[in-house]
């Protein structure tokens, strides 16, 4: 809860840092350097005015929970789907208009949290979350056939229309 806007390079030098929270400030992108934090497990730049998120997230190969929610995200970095680790994404209040197929990749991922973003549908790789047990997905646009085909593809988790 700062007034920061950026976050320096030399934030990539930190390199047994395992839990960064730069949420509820004004920053409008992350530095590239993030991907250096080779020991993060936990990223929280949530409530912030971010665009788009570095490719070099892809490197946060530890990295167990994402929340970049509260933000202006119009998509999700393709290299977010090799973080084999994550087990929580939360991708909430963007303006997204679909998820990626990629999001089929993340085999953990237990909770994904997508809502009030302008969803209509979700990519049919959603099917292969055999981990996922949380769906949070309110405040989107899917129709009643688009709500009981996600039900038919996780049959075993819990979803939140």
């Amino acid at each position: 809860n700062n007034p920061l806007t950026s976050l320096p390079a030399t934030i990539g030098e930190l390199k047994s840092l395992t839990y960064l929270n730069c949420g509820n400030n004004q920053l409008t992108s992350l530095p590239a350097t993030i991907g250096e934090l080779k020991s993060l497990t936990e990223l929280y730049c949530g409530g912030n005015q971010l665009t788009s998120l570095p490719a070099t997230i892809g490197a946060l190969k530890s990295l167990t929970r994402l929340r970049c929610s509260y933000n202006r995200l119009t998509s999700l970095p393709a290299e977010i789907g090799a973080l084999k680790s994550l087990t929580y994404l939360d991708c909430s209040k963007n303006p997204l208009t679909s998820l990626p197929a990629w999001i089929g990749e993340l085999k953990n991922l237990t909770d994904l949290h997508c809502a009030s973003n302008q969803l209509t549908s979700l990519p049919a790789t959603i099917g292969e979350l055999k981990s996922l047990t949380t769906l949070h997905c309110i405040e989107n646009s899917f129709t009643k056939e688009v709500q009981n085909k996600i039900k038919e593809m996780l049959p075993n988790c819990s979803i939140e229309f």
